[in-house]
């Protein structure tokens, strides 16, 4: 997909180098295509299925998914070491999410409303060791007790009610006659981009099935703790 079909510019490609190149061009990343339109949109809904919330994850949680990677590591992890190319992929992918989660801070300027559904599976699934992976939820806890972050959790017990497939994010934006809602999904390869509205509305029926099976918002949060506590004991 290429953003020029859409528009040229937008409100979020200069926030950063208002003299140079989109911020989101800055970094290394496999989808800064996707921070582009994210840094759009005034709201976000995720499905997160096998992972954690990729807008959520902690540096050590990101650190331990590139470690996972066999292809990634076979191409830039030798003799013990990132390789440069590997090195500046980690570190961007850091820095870049940071900057994204500025913007479900109370004091952000550009605040964005983010509603996660979080399948249990992703809780359970280890990435890394206990340490990071008890330090997420934990994150997920403190991420969810902000005003701009709704999120729940669909326990194993009802994941048999909806749709697991896969997962998906959909983003609306502030001036919906210019720019219509669209869905993303990940792939391996990056990131693919939906902007048809009947395959968005389709997306956004399932997205609404989900959140309906999931457990309300006190509930989640009892549950990650449980969970935390349970599978990744101190």
């Amino acid at each position: 997909m290429n953003r020029s079909t859409f528009r040229r510019t937008s409100p979020s490609d200069f926030i950063v180098w208002p003299a140079g190149q989109p911020w989101w061009q800055r970094y290394a990343v496999g989808a800064g295509e996707y921070l582009s339109w994210e840094g759009d949109a005034h709201r976000i809904q995720e499905w997160a299925v096998l992972r954690i919330p990729d807008l959520l994850y902690t540096p050590e949680y990101t650190r331990a998914l590139f470690h996972a990677d066999r292809v990634f590591c076979a191409d830039h992890f030798v003799g013990g070491r990132w390789d440069d190319a590997g090195a500046r992929r980690v570190a961007d992918e850091i820095q870049s999410r940071q900057h994204r989660q500025d913007r479900l801070g109370a004091r952000s300027d550009r605040p964005v409303d983010y509603t996660v559904v979080i399948e249990e599976a992703a809780l359970r699934k280890v990435v890394g060791d206990c340490s990071i992976m008890r330090a997420q939820l934990f994150e997920l806890l403190d991420f969810a007790g902000t005003t701009a972050v709704t999120l729940q959790v669909v326990p194993e017990r009802a994941s048999a009610q909806v749709d697991t497939d896969g997962g998906m994010t959909i983003l609306e934006f502030p001036d919906s006659r210019r720019i219509s809602p669209m869905m993303f999904a990940r792939h391996p390869g990056g990131v693919v981009a939906e902007f048809e509205p009947r395959v968005v509305a389709q997306a956004q029926r399932r997205f609404d099935a989900v959140l309906a099976a999931a457990l309300p918002e006190p509930d989640s949060a009892q549950f990650i703790e449980q969970l935390a506590t349970e599978l990744y004991p101190t």
